[in-house]
């Protein structure tokens, strides 16, 4: 069971491929309609012999707040699934024998589920890594790279984005920022359009990229954040002092520089 994206049901696909191709089993996927679109549909049809799927009717969110952020809605999504993904299991446990329910990261909500009905039940936690803003630290001086990232759901207005483009230039300092497109409504709003057709370098000044180029490298959406604060070349931390990456910034480096910028800018 992935939640919501095709980004998630990709990795679940891809493991439930090895059981089913190399070892006799079948999979069924469960997923959320709400999320359901020609591309979705198209995927899971297109999985080879073996491979089936249910979907999940429309799971209503009405009564949340209208600016509710993407852990609210997403918690309230796969908490109210739980019924549907009883009767989906319970229904496949009358047909075949169950070996296991395996779910990402975000559907933990379901696990006790699985445990209920005696299914084996199993987490899959994925991550990948952009390596080019390593090689590009590879080649700064010591301490000479201010690391800009605030975090992985907070997003910055459009104002926020070109003011904090415009400092970075302006410094004439070497950076390395992650940006996320901005949302003028909800602070979170980088989680509900991660996966979004909306580029964020054309949400910069025009020509930053091309002034800054040598200077700074803009990487989209997400960088690895453990290495870039490990690394020799980073000299600074512009963050959003959210706990894991305060914890992260005091092991892996001793910087001259680690600023709220929310407390600045709010």
């Amino acid at each position: 069971m992935p939640s919501p994206g095709m980004g998630h049901i990709i990795p679940l696909s891809e493991l439930a491929k090895l059981f089913v191709l190399r070892h006799g089993f079948t999979a069924t996927f469960i997923v959320f309609s709400d999320f359901s679109d020609h591309a979705q549909t198209a995927f899971l049809d297109s999985l080879p012999s073996g491979f089936s799927y249910v979907v999940i009717p429309p799971l209503p969110l009405d009564d949340l707040p209208p600016d509710a952020d993407m852990v609210t809605r997403l918690s309230a999504m796969v908490e109210r699934s739980v019924p549907h993904v009883r009767d989906v299991l319970r229904s496949l446990r009358r047909t075949t024998r169950l070996a296991a329910f395996v779910i990402d990261l975000f559907c933990g909500e379901t696990l006790p589920v699985a445990k209920e009905l005696g299914v084996p039940h199993y987490l899959l936690f994925t991550n990948n890594f952009m390596v080019l803003s390593l090689l590009w630290l590879d080649e700064q001086p010591p301490g000479s790279v201010l690391f800009v990232s605030f975090g992985s759901g907070e997003t910055l207005s459009m104002e926020q984005i070109q003011e904090q483009a415009w400092g970075l230039e302006a410094s004439g300092r070497r950076f390395l920022w992650v940006v996320r497109c901005p949302s003028d409504r909800v602070g979170s709003g980088a989680f509900f359009h991660l996966q979004g057709p909306d580029d964020p370098l054309r949400f910069l000044p025009e020509g930053f990229l091309e002034r800054t180029r040598g200077a700074g490298l803009v990487v989209p959406l997400w960088a690895p954040q453990v290495e870039v604060l490990a690394h020799a070349a980073t000299g600074g931390f512009l963050t959003h002092c959210g706990w894991n990456s305060l914890l992260e910034s005091f092991v892996h480096g001793d910087y001259k520089l680690i600023i709220n910028i929310f407390i600045i800018i709010n």
